[in-house]
């Protein structure tokens, strides 16, 4: 993105491509393989990571444009959300509006990653800021797939 092409299409394109590597699926459509955890994680943490000091940047140099091109890599970041499972996404994101059942120490007590991201940058996502409806469309994916499988924690 950021400066290679005009359109973020192509990112999203490639997103949604490479989505089908995280799983493997067998018979009907069941999954019989996932990529690990941890490394699901590892790649949305470090993306987020990232976006989030190019966005402050941005913010803080008073490029408009580039800010707002920055915001649709959101949109990849859910175009590669198809195989998170609950436990992986309450380690990326955890609003700080609903109570939540833990179910490993590692996030117990603690904001996601990408709650200390946004604190740590001071950065807010706007409710009605229409550059930013794509950071809202993910932080939105990752609360539905937490609260999915919540009794089985």
């Amino acid at each position: 993105m950021d400066g290679q092409t005009d359109s973020p299409q192509a990112c999203i394109n490639l997103a949604k491509a490479f989505s089908p590597a995280f799983i493997v699926r067998g018979a009907h459509l069941s999954i019989s393989r996932r990529l690990g955890a941890s490394h699901v994680v590892e790649i949305h943490s470090a993306s987020l990571t990232w976006i989030i000091k190019r966005i402050t940047a941005y913010e803080a140099n008073g490029n408009r444009s580039k800010k707002i091109q920055c915001l649709e890599f959101f949109r990849v970041l859910h175009a590669l959300l198809s195989s998170i499972e609950s436990r992986d996404a309450s380690k990326m994101c955890v609003p700080t509006s609903q109570p939540t059942i833990v179910a490993e120490s590692t996030t117990h007590n603690s904001k996601s990653h990408l709650d200390k991201t946004l604190e740590a940058s001071r950065l807010e996502i706007p409710p009605t800021a229409r550059g930013w409806d794509a950071a809202r469309q993910y932080e939105k994916r990752l609360v539905t797939a937490m609260s999915k499988d919540r009794g089985t924690c």
